[in-house]
């Protein structure tokens, strides 16, 4: 699906005209008179026609020439790109060939940056000769300062033939003062907005033919003060009057509540059965028939809710078929304000129990707990929770469910064994700080034993809590690093407590506990070492999970599952399982109406192995959608490991900016995840550092105080190599200066050799490979090509079944010169490294560009140079050697590294590559 299939296309239309409007040409000068200026700021409280005044100029002649690309905003807007979609979308509604390029590029599954794409789009705008406006309106709902740099952007380019119109409640936190001192900046506000005198009575009289005095149109319009939307409500309750004259002499005065006054006078003139009807649903966010139906008990809600629509009585239609519908936030504020008045609290509370009952009754569990929440009916919020709480938390849902229980009164949720229990589990799921989360949560643990533990309690689900303590207490150990035979211990003890599968209760979440607990075990095993086990316990947990819809545990298993498999090299058996199980997720979610956050996880793993596999565009897709979903499950190993995945694909696609720009923003989300981007960031540094050595200060600046530490098989190594490479790179900066002290190698190649044997005893490939590249490096840059050579085939080897492919490019020029210049006899081992660097050449950059600007990824060294100009004037490695005055076996050692730079195999392409980057000097 692309991304203009999630546009809602009516955004991108003004409203239709009312047959009220009236005409008010004084305005149309205004806007027209702003045309010179980029900017026209229509600023002024809700109903006083902003809208209606930009949609009636464009409609009258005045406005014909001017066309209009319109968004009508909403606070799902706030995300840059989603906004870029509508504004590439609205331009689009003028000229397509404009928008085509932008829609494009935001229909990729990793977009360029909001400022490339602006670029792009600007420069196309500049040669569309149609003057035209944008409008954005209810532009108040725009609070991303993101959004407000892209109007920022446009403002500071705009193309001749474009302006810009901002139709909002509150003054944009634009620099307002600024445009005004340069005159780029026309203002309409209330003062211009307010209906005049003859405005009024064209409205009152002309338009809705009352019939009024000189005299009353003049004291509505004082009274109102010329807020249009006043004025109709007014018009309104007139239409009810007989005797129109009193009402608007009782309506005198300038009273502050003279609003709510008119407000209640339009809610008065309802029949007895509609104002019953508005005020019994003025408390639910989204209106439907058969809801409203349960909590007023009128059977002809729907009738209702279309005759309320079609006299405009402040309801909107959510969708086509009027299904859905809402109040105007004003209107139903008034509803809910006279609810208050008329209704005792004990009457309120039951018509919120009927819509959380009817809710309930509909499976729609989330909208019923929430409606209680949003209520402050603690009470009623605790007897969903006991009912549903784990059928929510076991959808992966624990963000949300630990919102709830925070929401609680401490007291409320201390009297709850059931939901202090989860509060303790969800505490650590949501871990920021983690031995403090810890310590809260065994807190919670024992408060909910001890309430469980009182004499006589006796309630329905105390056999669940307990079941769900052991649980806890097992997942506790297994977070505080309990020895794993320890944690082991507790989660057999609380399976046994557990009923016999063949007489399980009727109640899911025991079996759903089964699940939970069998991940448990499936992680102590593998702590222990037993991976074999541990891979068939968490395919149990899996199946378990799958059958009583834990989804919590099954895409969990899932997820470690296929991680194993990646460590293990078996990256098609990993492949399949994570797209046989996504291959349900969309219509999963789509059933529960709800992201379901732990397919994050499967995401993840599924772009890491395309990304492995060099096909970069579908591992973006998978890694975007494990981005969103690990938000709503605030995993914050799970997002750093996608962001530095992403980072990784930038700098596949050879943009090393892009990846750097991608690990400080999850650094500054993701501060207790700093060490591991740090140490992905130290790796472009060392990739970039081939072009622009001082990037190798950073690396090396990160080195300094950092040990090389043992692989273990559940712990990410990651800094370790990264270590390693820095090490090795360091050496390398050495050996070109001639009096900087060579570091002392021998401890990487003994720590190397050490960790490839321990490595090989747990058969983790993607370690052992990765170990072995880095061998390769070291040997490389100790000189050492036989050594270099033995290293990189061993990692071909063990890496060729499984179909490794970045891990082998990402290390950049080094290594692709040892493949190209590697003569393999094994058929099977060649023809994996002819596609290794085939793939490499699918994101180089195009050899018709200079590459005196380093477009190499290695550059040569001035001796090289000199070397490789003497090769283009034909001269030979003895004539070379005595004009340079260095010994033959130098030259043949440089002639060498320019032909692994330039990955060509002799002299006839080495000089015609040269030729091609304009590394030759002119003669």
């Amino acid at each position: 699906m692309v991304a203009s299939d999630f546009l809602l296309r009516t955004k991108l239309y003004p409203p239709s005209q009312r047959p009220t409007l009236v005409a008010r040409p004084r305005l149309h000068a205004l806007l027209a008179e702003g045309l010179i200026r980029p900017l026209t700021l229509v600023s002024a409280p809700a109903g006083f026609g902003k809208t209606t005044m930009v949609n009636e100029w464009h409609n009258s002649p005045a406005g014909k020439d001017f066309s209009l690309a319109w968004i009508s905003l909403d606070k799902d807007d706030n995300h840059p790109y989603r906004f870029l979609r509508y504004l590439v979308a609205a331009i689009g509604e003028l000229e397509k060939r404009i928008s085509e390029p932008a829609l494009a590029a935001l229909q990729l599954q990793q977009p360029p940056s909001e400022t490339a794409i602006l670029t792009a789009l600007v420069n196309d705008l500049n040669s569309l000769s149609i003057p035209f406006a944008l409008v954005l309106d209810d532009y108040h709902l725009i609070t991303a300062q993101a959004v407000h740099e892209i109007i920022l952007f446009l403002l500071d380019h705009l193309p001749p033939s474009m302006h810009i119109v901002l139709l909002t409640r509150t003054d944009p936190p634009l620099p307002l003062a600024r445009l005004r001192a340069r005159d780029q900046l026309t203002e309409i506000r209330i003062p211009q907005l307010r209906f005049l005198s003859d405005e009024t009575s064209r409205f009152l009289n002309g338009k809705m033919q009352l019939g009024l005095s000189k005299a009353d149109i003049d004291a509505l319009e004082t009274r109102t003060e010329g807020w249009i939307a006043g004025l109709q409500l007014a018009a309104i309750s007139l239409q009810q009057q007989s005797d129109r004259h009193s009402f608007v002499s009782a309506f005198a005065g300038d009273d502050r509540y003279i609003m709510d006054y008119l407000l209640e006078e339009v809610l008065q003139h309802q029949t007895p059965e509609i104002q019953d009807f508005l005020l019994k649903t003025s408390f639910l966010e989204r209106l439907s028939a058969p809801l409203c139906q349960a909590v007023t008990d009128q059977e002809d809600s729907q009738s209702i809710l279309m005759e309320l629509e079609h006299t405009n009585l402040f309801i909107f239609s959510l969708d086509n078929k009027r299904c859905y519908y809402r109040y105007h936030s004003l209107f139903a504020d008034l509803l809910q304000h006279r609810l208050r008045q008329l209704l005792s609290p004990q009457e309120r509370l039951e018509l919120i129990r009927r819509a959380c009952a009817w809710y309930e009754k509909e499976g729609l569990i989330i909208n019923a707990i929430s409606q209680a929440f949003a209520s402050h009916d603690y009470s009623l919020a605790v007897q969903l929770l006991e009912r549903h709480v784990l059928t929510v938390f076991f959808r992966s849902e624990t963000m949300l469910v630990h919102h709830w229980l925070q929401s609680l009164p401490e007291e409320t949720l201390r009297q709850s064994p059931l939901l202090s229990t989860v509060y303790a589990h969800t505490i650590v799921h949501s871990a920021t700080f983690w031995t403090k989360s810890l310590q809260s949560a065994k807190h919670w643990l024992e408060t909910a034993e001890e309430a469980i533990a009182i004499p006589g309690s006796n309630r329905p689900n105390d056999n669940l809590t307990r079941c769900f303590i052991g649980l806890s207490h097992a997942y506790l150990a297994l977070w505080s690093r309990e020895p794993p035979d320890v944690t082991l211990k507790l989660a057999q003890t609380a399976l046994d407590a557990l009923p016999p599968e063949d007489k399980m209760p009727i109640d899911p979440n025991f079996q759903r506990l089964r699940s939970g607990l069998t991940n448990n075990m499936a992680f102590c095993l593998w702590y222990l070492g037993d991976e074999e086990a541990a891979l068939q316990a968490f395919m149990e947990a899996q199946r378990i999970g799958k059958a009583c819809g834990d989804l919590l545990n099954w895409y969990t298993a899932v997820a470690v599952q296929c991680n194993l498999l990646f460590l293990h090299g078996r990256l098609s058996e990993a492949l399949s399982i994570c797209r046989n199980v996504l291959a349900s997720h969309p219509e999963k979610a789509d059933e529960l109406e709800r992201p379901i956050p732990y397919a994050a996880a499967v995401y993840l793993c599924l772009g890491k192995i395309l990304l492995e596999r060099n096909k970069l565009d579908e591992a973006e897709a998978a890694l975007l959608k494990s981005m969103e979903l690990s938000r709503w499950a605030a995993s914050t190993n799970e997002r750093a490991e996608t962001s530095i995945a992403l980072a990784r694909l930038q700098q596949a696609r050879g943009n090393l900016h892009e990846a750097f720009t991608l690990l400080n923003q999850a650094k500054l989300e993701l501060p207790q995840e700093a060490n591991l981007i740090q140490a992905y960031e130290v790796r472009l540094h060392l990739a970039d550092s081939y072009a622009h050595p001082g990037s190798l200060k950073e690396a090396l600046h990160w080195a300094v105080g950092r040990a090389l530490q043992p692989i273990e098989p559940t712990k990410s190594s990651f800094e370790s190599l990264t270590l390693a490479r820095v090490i090795i790179a360091q050496h390398r900066l050495a050996a070109q200066t001639t009096t900087a002290i060579l570091p002392d190698f021998q401890h990487l190649m003994d720590y190397l050799n050490e960790q490839i044997q321990d490595v090989q005893v747990h058969g983790h490939d993607e370690w052992l490979i990765g170990l072995y590249l880095v061998q390769a490096l070291a040997w490389q840059a100790l000189d050492c090509p036989p050594k270099a050579r033995e290293s990189l085939i061993n990692a071909l080897t063990i890496a060729r079944p499984g179909g490794f492919i970045r891990i082998f490019l990402d290390e950049g020029a080094p290594i692709r010169r040892l493949l190209a210049r590697m003569k393999i006899e094994e058929p099977e081992l060649a023809e994996y490294i002819r596609h290794i660097l085939l793939e490499g050449t699918k994101m180089e950059p195009s050899l018709s560009v200079p590459a005196s600007a380093q477009k190499l990824i290695e550059p040569l060294t001035n001796r090289e140079l000199e070397v490789l100009n003497f090769l283009a004037q034909g001269a030979t490695n003895i004539e070379i050697s005595r004009r340079l005055v260095i010994s033959l076996d130098t030259v043949k050692r440089h002639v060498t590294h320019i032909f692994e730079k330039l990955a060509v195999p002799n002299r006839a392409e080495a000089i015609q590559r040269a030729q091609d980057l304009g590394l030759l000097t002119p003669p």
